[in-house]
């Protein structure tokens, strides 16, 4: 007879067992391999197919209810757009805002830091179209939009020393492959219903948009990003301005909760303790 303990976030089980028969009730703890150790090559692939899944799950209810027939131009990118992110960031909560896998959860890289990245580059999008109109177009603000809830839909860690740390670049490399994909399907499942191919799809873009955002303390200078150069796209300027945008787009409470929940994700063994009760 074998009773098994909960197991919260895939780091450690309880299991209870009679020993021949005897009452006697012996207590095991089987340490278990963390849920962010997956093989990030599986993860990848399962990622990708649950958001061509869900691409022609949202399409097909657009198509259903009337709405995909009148869409033409501007508002049919528009719209590609809105489901791009939408399916990104639902992406994202799965995976970060998991309230049973503790080992996965993240305090800051979560749906709520996607949705205000993309909050924030339409809003700088926008004052730059206010001035000198059309300078971003909707085919850019639609890209610009996916890849905004993809930067962060893929965080690789490793461990050392028992603490959960990031393996620098390496999850924007493979958030950016989320990106592309989500536009492949969106080109792919329009073309079925009779519209036209949206995107030119370009995989280095989407990595070296993405990649800018990486951020980068450097003593004497802050926080930076240094993949940007002189020739960086004004879009992928913007998107950089608006991952880091916490840091004096949002106020000075905004600025303190990140500060908080970043010391948060990079501590995984204070969180550990936390949940021991140690």
């Amino acid at each position: 007879m074998l009773e098994k303990g909960t197991v919260e976030g895939g780091v450690r089980k309880k299991e209870e067992r009679e020993v021949k028969g005897e009452d006697v009730a012996v207590s095991l703890e089987t340490e278990l391999t963390p849920s962010y150790l997956e093989d990030p090559d599986v993860r990848e692939a399962r990622d990708v197919r649950e958001l061509r899944d869900a691409v022609q799950i949202e399409v097909r209810k657009l198509s259903l209810s009337g709405g995909l027939e009148s869409l033409e131009a501007d508002s049919l990118v528009q719209e590609a757009g809105k489901i791009g992110a939408k399916v990104a960031l639902d992406l994202v909560e799965r995976k970060y805002d998991n309230p049973t896998d503790f080992d996965r959860r993240l305090a800051y890289h979560n749906r709520g830091h996607s949705e205000r990245v993309i909050g924030r580059f339409e809003r700088l999008t926008s004052a730059i179209n206010a001035v000198r109109p059309g300078t971003i177009s909707p085919l850019e603000q639609a890209e610009g939009v996916i890849n905004s809830a993809t930067h962060d839909s893929e965080h690789v860690f490793q461990q050392v020393n028992g603490v959960r740390k990031r393996i620098p670049e390496e999850g924007e490399r493979r958030s950016a492959v989320r990106s592309t994909e989500i536009k492949k399907a969106l080109n792919d499942i329009f073309e079925k219903k009779g519209k036209p191919v949206l995107f030119e799809i370009d995989e280095e873009e989407d990595r070296e948009e993405i990649a800018i955002t990486i951020p980068k303390f450097v003593p004497g200078l802050g926080v930076i990003q240094e993949h940007l150069r002189p020739d960086t796209p004004l879009r992928s300027r913007l998107l950089a301005l608006a991952d880091l945008g916490d840091f004096g787009m949002e106020g000075s409470e905004k600025l303190l909760d990140t500060a908080r929940r970043i010391a948060i994700e990079d501590n995984s063994d204070i969180v550990d303790a936390y949940r021991r009760g140690d």
